[in-house]
């Protein structure tokens, strides 16, 4: 007899294959698939026409973004007072970034965050556990990453192409669907619609 799994069971689930899944690659796949990714990032005509970048620092087995270079820069810094992430402007990567939450690099505490307008209109790199076909994000679990994209309007996961599922992932009412996902072999662009039949099912 089957049982069925509530969203945050199966999400919890999902979260472990997936990243199983990414931890197995070697070293020698990953750097040649982050060269492939950021060639990609550097095609994509929404990229060429940013002016603000917001990235992530590689945590672990994601995917390494570093080589991305020509616009104006943001990264997540964590709010213990808030309990969030707000994205900061760096200039200096050696210079600017310290020792942040998890042990990822963060920008400085003297550094001002982005403003809404900012925001409104940074091209935003999503790191991901596992994305599907049609935008929905599967996170490390937190909802860090749903809370800082609140204000977000063009969104892009970037994964490994064995973290991109083959089924619809679970979502819930908080999550926000990505307008494209890039992967080392392919770029998935979402279409409105899709969103929208994305959200009809929350």
């Amino acid at each position: 007899m089957s049982v069925m799994m509530d969203a945050p069971e199966l999400k919890k689930c999902l979260r472990r294959d997936f990243a199983a899944k990414r931890r197995a690659l070697s070293a020698e796949y990953r750097l040649e698939a982050d060269r492939k990714i950021v060639s990609r990032i550097e095609s994509l005509p929404e990229y060429r026409a940013a002016k603000i970048v917001g990235s992530f620092v590689a945590f672990g087995a994601e995917p390494d973004l570093s080589a991305l270079a020509g616009k104006r820069l943001f990264l997540p810094r964590f709010d213990q007072s808030k309990n969030e992430y707000s994205m900061v402007e760096i200039r200096n990567i050696g210079r600017d970034l310290l020792p942040g939450r998890y042990g990822i690099p963060e920008p400085d505490p003297s550094l001002c965050e982005a403003t809404l307008q900012e925001y409104r209109e940074m091209f935003f790199l999503v790191p991901a556990v596992a994305c599907d076909r049609k935008g929905i994000r599967l996170g490390r679990g937190c909802g860090y990453y749903d809370r800082l994209l609140h204000n977000a309007t063009n969104t892009t996961a970037v994964v490994y192409s064995c973290q991109l599922a083959g089924f619809d992932l679970p979502s819930e009412a908080w999550d926000r669907p990505m307008m494209r996902v890039v992967t080392e072999n392919e770029t998935v662009v979402i279409t409105p619609e899709m969103i929208r039949q994305s959200e009809r099912k929350k």
